[in-house]
């Protein structure tokens, strides 16, 4: 018969592996939302829609609105004096956002015009394979997510062109976190080509009429564990989860 130790040692691990799938099917903010209703679905939960009328009463219930999710539970004997708690979690984090005419290059490179996005540790960027993932508004209304495979990259310098970065690196946002994704293509490419070339599967529905996109840079991510205990995971795959830790209000 298992001990208690090592029955809880094995829930940790389900939970973290759990979790671990929760942030690695969310690239974006949009992505968040939509693996959170469908467990929420899972879960019982109902989906409302704010623009028609409510019911209210007892049950469980969510609402989705672009990149943010509210769910709540109201209980079969609540009323007015009932006492409620409160969980908050961001859906977003530090990245970099794609620009409405993204393309740009210099020496020959084809380079992504991308803007910063809240507050990234810039050198944690660099030699890593970056895809894009967001959200595509058609011009019919309907929304459709989408994520690519690796793109792109921040590289950076050998050795032997920059003898100081020893001595501390500085990244320049606008003139250094530029991500190279291709060479000897000019850089004419506009928000919409430039998803159509990295992301053939979003062809059709660019076909189908583009109205606009939300598009981020965001690291590929993958859980595993590493030690002479197997109790590590690489941080690159926990970077988005460390900057959605949540806040409680009681």
């Amino acid at each position: 018969m298992p001990s208690r130790s090592s029955a809880a040692a094995s829930s940790a691990v389900d939970h973290i592996q759990d979790l671990g799938a929760y942030v690695s099917a969310s690239p974006s903010s949009f992505h968040a939302v939509h693996e959170a209703a469908r467990r929420l679905d899972e879960a019982g939960f109902t989906g409302l829609d704010e623009r028609e009328p409510w019911a209210g009463g007892a049950g469980s219930f969510y609402l989705v609105r672009d990149g943010a999710l509210i769910a709540w539970v109201v209980p079969e004997d609540a009323g007015p004096t009932t006492g409620f708690n409160i969980l908050g979690a961001h859906t977003d984090s530090p990245s970099f956002k794609l620009k409405p005419k993204p393309t740009t290059g210099a020496f020959g490179w084809l380079q992504a015009g991308v803007e910063v996005y809240g507050g990234p540790l810039l050198n944690s960027w660099l030699d890593r394979e970056l895809r894009l993932a967001g959200r595509l508004v058609m011009l019919d209304g309907t929304e459709h997510l989408t994520a690519t495979g690796p793109l792109l990259r921040f590289p950076q310098l050998a050795i032997h062109l920059d003898r100081a970065v020893n001595d501390g690196l500085t990244l320049d946002k606008q003139r250094h976190m530029n991500p190279c994704g291709a060479w000897g293509i000019p850089p004419t490419w506009t928000c919409w080509r430039f998803w159509h070339r990295m992301c053939p599967a979003a062809l059709l529905l660019i076909r189908r009429g583009l109205a606009g996109t939300t598009s981020l840079l965001q690291t590929r991510r993958h859980l595993g564990f590493s030690g002479p205990t197997v109790s590590f995971s690489p941080p690159g795959a926990w970077t988005t989860f460390q900057r959605r830790m949540p806040d409680w209000r009681r």
